[in-house]
Formats: C-alpha cells, sequence, structure tokens
C-alpha cells in the first residue's frame, strides 16, 4: 500500500523571508527514504484558523500530516490550539509532560516552563532523543515538531517506525545537452512506463549539463526505462557523453 503525506511548515517568518526553510526539505528527503509519497507542502502563517483548516482538510485523506513550526511557548506558536481545535478537544496540562520538565530542573522549573505542557487532550508527546524535553507531539495520524531544524532532526526518528511504507527506488543519468535534444524521448518513456517518474533538472549554471533522474517502487522497470532512453539518446547523438 503506497502511504501519502503532506507537510504544513508554519511561520509568519518563512513567508516574510526571514527565515529559510530547512525542515521541509529534510524531512522531505527522509520521507522518500521512508517509502512515503509526499503529495504538498504548504507554507501557511501562524494563524490558528488556517492551520485549523488544513489540519482537517488533509488529515481524513492522507496517510501522514507534518506540521513544522508553532510549538513554543509565545503567542505567535498557535500550532498546539489549531490541532485540538482540528480534532475537536481541549488543551490540557499533560502529566506526562509536566513530570518531565520537573525530572529536568530537580523540580525548581518556573511556572513559563509548564506552558510546554500544555497539549490537545489524548495527544502523545514526541520526545527528543535523550527523552529529557517534549517539542513535539502526535495526534492520530499528525505529527507536529516545531520549527528549529536541530530539534526536527532530533526527535524525527522517534515517529520513523510509524510511517514507513513500501521503499522508492531511484537511479539517474548526467548528459551534456539541451533539453530540447531529448524531450520528445523522454514523452515517449512517460507514455511506455508510466509506473517510473522521471524529471529533468537542468543545471543553474550550464543549460547543457542535465541531470535525469528516474523513480518508481518497481526497480526492474527504472532499469528498462534508463536503458530504453539511454539508448534513444544514443541512436539520436552517437557521441554524446552520458554517465
Amino acid at each position: 500500500m503506497v502511504k501519502k503525506a503532506v507537510i504544513l511548515t508554519i511561520g509568519d517568518e518563512i513567508l516574510s523571508g526571514d527565515v529559510h526553510d530547512e525542515n521541509s526539505h529534510w524531512v522531505s528527503k527522509r520521507l522518500f527514504a521512508l517509502g512515503v509519497e509526499l503529495k504538498f507542502i504548504f507554507v501557511i502563517p501562524d494563524n490558528k484558523q488556517i492551520i485549523t483548516k488544513y489540519i482537517k482538510e488533509y488529515k481524513d485523506n492522507y496517510d501522514f500530516i507534518i506540521t513544522l513550526g508553532g510549538m513554543g511557548p509565545t503567542p505567535d506558536d498557535v500550532t498546539k490550539e489549531a490541532v485540538a481545535d482540528a480534532f475537536d478537544v481541549s488543551l490540557i496540562k499533560n502529566n506526562q509532560v509536566i513530570n518531565s520538565i520537573q525530572k529536568y530542573y530537580n523540580n525548581q522549573a518556573s511556572e513559563e516552563k509548564f506552558l510546554m505542557a500544555i497539549f490537545p487532550e489524548h495527544a502523545q508527546p514526541l520526545y527528543t532523543s535523550d527523552k529529557t524535553w517534549a517539542i513535539g507531539l502526535k495526534m492520530q495520524n499528525v505529527f507536529c515538531f516545531p520549527g528549529t531544524p536541530s530539534l526536527v532532526k532530533d526527535a524525527f526518528p522517534e515517529i520513523e517506525p510509524l510511517l514507513k511504507g513500501s521503499p522508492i527506488f531511484k537511479t539517474k543519468i548526467n548528459i551534456n545537452c539541451e533539453e530540447t535534444r531529448f524531450a520528445d524521448i523522454m514523452m515517449n518513456m512517460v507514455e511506455k512506463y508510466p509506473d517510473v517518474n522521471i524529471g529533468s533538472y537542468p543545471s543553474n549554471d550550464n543549460f547543457k549539463d542535465v541531470k535525469l533522474l528516474f523513480k518508481s517502487r518497481d526497480i526492474e522497470k527504472i532499469q528498462y526505462c534508463r536503458d530504453d532512453f539511454v539508448n534513444c539518446l544514443k541512436a539520436r547523438i552517437p557521441d554524446l557523453e552520458i554517465s
């Protein structure tokens, strides 16, 4: 069964260009490695109503929703509230998280620290790898992480066993040729091998330096498609270097 996911990157700072979005790029690579088909990446503001709308719209139609950002204690961090609204539950103080905060601060945590213990009812905390700090949550098929890239990378492995799907394979070739020279061959391959996704990516510096990626869940079809494409291209341009 093909598992499908949606990423919601949350933050006004992303939309304004003040902060570069590292998280969705990293998470998308991990999803591919896990065999999960990422269908959409949305960048949305720190607006509870908008976040709620997106979670509601996609949680019942996709296997996984992954949110990135808005998990802190400041007023603009509204992801937890949005998750609670999307699932029609209350926000409560999570006793498990309270205990972890007390342990971390040797029972001397200030009241402000316990703002991080407010979770949607029935949500499960997601912890850092050392299990000392709850930085995210799982609510059914919705997984919420903070916007700090190091914390995303640290905590994401906790959910990977839940995400794993059938593997996606890929191979690539590099050619020194403009796309117009092989666009029709590529179209023929797309029609001939519908189970193989083919992408053409010219270099930013040299449009004749092109990388082609072949992706599929069927490793044999990838090889057939790649070889077929190479043979057709060599027949057209015999002296073309292909690597």
